[in-house]
């Protein structure tokens, strides 16, 4: 309505999003691009027999996960070759179909839609009495699932941090919570983008069976499980 109204506080947290104005009104670079990969995806009545697990497909015309929701609901997740602007049911089903054998004709879908991929980091996640959090501070990849857990973390240890600051009115706490978030999405963003590679088509399939190979059937699989599902996010450098 055109009102202007003026607040005084002793911290302002910018929960704003990719677009955020506090981020911008403080100055605060964001850096970062987008990613050539490309996908569609849509919401079906779960007829496979996975129940609360994913599934993973690594097909040679790319990537195909899905994954449980509520309701009975299971979300397909295919890479494509370019931007679909308006992707159909069947378009998704077809995919599907090809690339993993699962035939979801007769299963309901509840919505198709397609994404591109970009990723970007503010350069701190602190300034002064200014602090970033969620998408203010960081756009990963949604290939990982790893966008709304960060924001989690970044809940967590920002509170300690608020509670740590509020105590002491020392802004070295807010410094720490930014290097160490910070880090983590770093963490996040190229786990997400190494998992996107893994996803693309290859040309050589001896290099996919040779990843495949290193996933299942050496002593380290434990170890790129859990890089690949981003356990240990600010435990480990990568």
């Amino acid at each position: 309505d055109g009102d202007v109204e003026e607040a005084t506080c002793d911290i302002l947290v910018g929960c704003d999003g990719k677009r955020s104005v506090v981020r911008e009104l403080a100055g605060i670079a964001f850096n970062g691009s987008h990613y050539p990969d490309t996908y569609m995806m849509g919401d079906f009545e779960d007829t496979t027999p996975f129940g609360e697990d994913a599934m993973i497909t690594l097909h040679q015309d790319g990537l195909v996960e899905c994954f449980p929701l509520a309701k009975g609901r299971r979300r397909w997740v295919v890479k494509t070759a370019q931007y679909v602007d308006a992707p159909t049911e069947q378009e998704l089903k077809e995919i599907v179909a090809h690339r993993t054998g699962f035939d979801l004709r007769q299963a309901q879908c509840t919505m198709t839609s397609s994404f591109g991929v970009q990723h970007y980091i503010a350069e701190t996640f602190a300034k002064g009495r200014v602090v970033l959090a969620g998408d203010a501070a960081h756009v990963v990849s949604p290939i990982g699932g790893q966008g709304m857990n960060l924001g989690w973390l970044d809940g967590e240890a920002l509170a300690k941090a608020l509670h740590a600051f509020l105590s002491t009115q020392n802004e070295r706490h807010l410094q720490d919570y930014s290097k160490r978030q910070r880090s983590i999405a770093r963490q996040a963003g190229k786990r997400a983008e190494w998992n996107m590679r893994l996803g693309r088509s290859f040309k050589n399939r001896w290099v996919k069976r040779w990843i495949l190979y290193l996933f299942v059937r050496t002593p380290i699989q434990r170890v790129l499980a859990q890089l690949f599902t981003m356990q240990k996010l600010g435990a480990w450098r990568v």
